[in-house]
C-alpha cells in the first residue's frame, strides 16, 4: 500500500476501486429515478436527467419587519446610535420641562396659599386691633369717671376734716 501526506491544501482523488463503485452507485441511481427509456451517458457532464421545466420558481417571501430593522440598524449603526442618543436626550428634556413645570406650580400654590394666610391674619388682626382701640377707649372712659370719683370722695372727705 502506498501512503501519501494528506494535508489540507492537497487534493486526495480516489483510487480505481472507489471510482468504480461511484459509477456503479451513480449508475443505480439513474435508473431508478428514470422514466425515460433512453439511457443516461453518465461521462458526458453536458446532459441531465433532471427535468429543468418540472419545476416550479419558488416564491419569493418578504422579509419580516423584524428583520428589516436588523438590516437597518446593522447596516446604519452610526446613524442608529446618534439617533437614540438624540431621542434620550429629548426625552430627558421634555420630562425635565414638565417636571419643572409642576414643581412651579406647586410651589405657586404654596405661595398663593400664604398669601391668603396672611390676608386672613391681616383681616384677624384688623379686628384685634379695632376690639383693642374699643377696650383702650373704654378703660380711658372708665379711668375718667373713676378720677372724677376719687376726686369727689376727696373733696367730700376734707370737708369732714
Amino acid at each position: 500500500m502506498n501512503s501519501r501526506k494528506i494535508d489540507r491544501r492537497a487534493h486526495d482523488g480516489k483510487n480505481g476501486f472507489e471510482k468504480e463503485a461511484y459509477k456503479n452507485f451513480l449508475a443505480s441511481k439513474l435508473s431508478l429515478d428514470k422514466t425515460e427509456g433512453e439511457s443516461v451517458d453518465i461521462n458526458k457532464t453536458n446532459e441531465s436527467s433532471f427535468e429543468e421545466g418540472g419545476m416550479e420558481p419558488k416564491k419569493i417571501q418578504k422579509k419580516s419587519s423584524q428583520l428589516k430593522i436588523k438590516d437597518f440598524f446593522y447596516d446604519n449603526w452610526v446613524i442608529a446610535l446618534f439617533g437614540g442618543f438624540i431621542v434620550g436626550l429629548s426625552i430627558l428634556f421634555l420630562t425635565g420641562y414638565i417636571s419643572i413645570n409642576r414643581e412651579q406650580g406647586v410651589q405657586g400654590e404654596k405661595i398663593q396659599s400664604m398669601e391668603d394666610r396672611i390676608k386672613v391674619l391681616d383681616d384677624s388682626n384688623k379686628e384685634n386691633l379695632n376690639g383693642y382701640n374699643l377696650i383702650k377707649e373704654d378703660f380711658n372712659v372708665f379711668k375718667a369717671e373713676i378720677s372724677k370719683d376719687v376726686e369727689y370722695i376727696g373733696k367730700q372727705l376734707e370737708l369732714y376734716k
